[in-house]
């Protein structure tokens, strides 16, 4: 297994010699298992690789970012990436945080036979963890919560009446989730009462009555003008670190205490099918998204540290089922169980992102 460790311009002499060292010392070792297959040199390596630290600087907010060249590699006893890490945050989660994170991935063969990406941003410091940030996967119901949001700011603006009246016609019966679908044409709904459906049911009828309501074209420019990127590129299509960024959204709007905000509080903490796991005291704001294979969650977790979290999977034709709802659990609740755990430290960069390989780049690196 060969694996390249490059260091980014502008780092100090002593910094290059311990990377260069690390570098000789864990080709030498692999060398050395190659031969003897001893078991005490795997865990030398194993030691190397998982104690040293390449920091790289990533205070951007972009999910098309450019690769970082300085990489952390975290392993399996038998010298397999699990994941790599980049970056040296300002704040960081204690060490067992990583080996837990290599538990869960160990545990699911999801993450090497599908797409999954995770984010996560403490609310009061704003630093993230991503993993996968740069896939991206079609939003399904997700696009609700920005597009309500959107809504609610064009009522604050007078723009919008969430009073008015719009009559449920054929044109905008929708299948899959949702009540209106079920009724005849001509029923009456306030614009507030689609709204709660769009959220809590996820009513795709009483969403497309909306959106004949409110353009698309308009939403469009609103989720360009809070950074978010990628909503209409190849349809409809988000990352986990744009769904971050709609929850803090979400969070603000919430925060301000304005006539929609405790609506909004109170639809997206009442929603159907919970995937995002959080403590018995804790509560969440939450807009689920499901379409075949396409499975997603996006939360604001209220916790003594509050934070966002946004999980994005397409298991593609796989049956989803128990499993993979306990898979949501396991990767929530490591977040839960550590984000209070969150202290300073010696980094500069703002988000820190993990990739996880496929079976295939695994064989290629051992």
């Amino acid at each position: 297994m060969l694996i390249f460790i490059i260091c980014s311009g502008g780092e100090s002499t002593v910094k290059k010699i311990r990377v260069f060292i690390t570098v000789v010392l864990y080709t030498l070792s692999i060398m050395y298992i190659s031969l003897t297959d001893n078991h005490e040199m795997h865990e030398i390596a194993k030691a190397i690789t998982t104690d040293t630290t390449f920091a790289e600087t990533t205070n951007t907010a972009s999910a098309s970012r450019d690769k970082p060249t300085d990489t952390f590699v975290t392993t399996t006893s038998e010298n397999v990436p699990v994941f790599f890490e980049y970056g040296n945050g300002r704040y960081a989660f204690p060490k067992e945080f990583y080996s837990d994170l290599s538990d869960i991935m160990e545990k699911y063969p999801h993450f090497n036979n599908y797409d999954i990406s995770v984010a996560y941003s403490d609310i009061e410091t704003g630093f993230s963890v991503m993993i996968n940030p740069d896939n991206h996967y079609y939003s399904a119901s997700l696009i609700k919560a920005p597009y309500i949001l959107h809504i609610y700011e064009l009522a604050l603006e007078n723009k919008a009446n969430t009073s008015d009246i719009v009559v449920f016609e054929e044109q905008f019966r929708r299948n899959g989730t949702g009540v209106i679908k079920d009724m005849e044409p001509g029923k009456e709904f306030t614009i507030e009462e689609l709204i709660g459906l769009s959220i809590k049911r996820s009513d795709n009828t009483a969403f497309a009555m909306l959106k004949n309501v409110f353009p698309e074209n308009e939403f469009v420019g609103y989720m360009n003008s809070i950074g978010v990127d990628y909503y209409c590129n190849s349809g409809n299509m988000i990352c986990a670190e744009s769904a971050i960024d709609i929850s803090r959204e979400i969070y603000n709007f919430i925060e301000e205490g304005n006539p929609y905000s405790q609506n909004l509080y109170e639809y997206m903490t009442s929603t159907l099918h919970p995937m995002i796991y959080a403590g018995e005291n804790s509560e969440i704001a939450r807009k689920y998204g499901w379409y075949a294979g396409y499975f997603h969650d996006m939360a604001i977790i209220y916790d003594e540290r509050p934070y966002t979290l946004a999980i994005l999977t397409n298991f593609e034709d796989l049956e989803i089922g128990e499993t993979e709802y306990q898979l949501f659990k396991d990767i929530s609740a490591l977040f839960y169980n550590y984000s209070g755990k969150l202290s300073p430290s010696d980094g500069n960069d703002d988000v820190i992102i993990i990739r996880t390989p496929k079976d295939e780049e695994k064989k290629d690196n051992h």
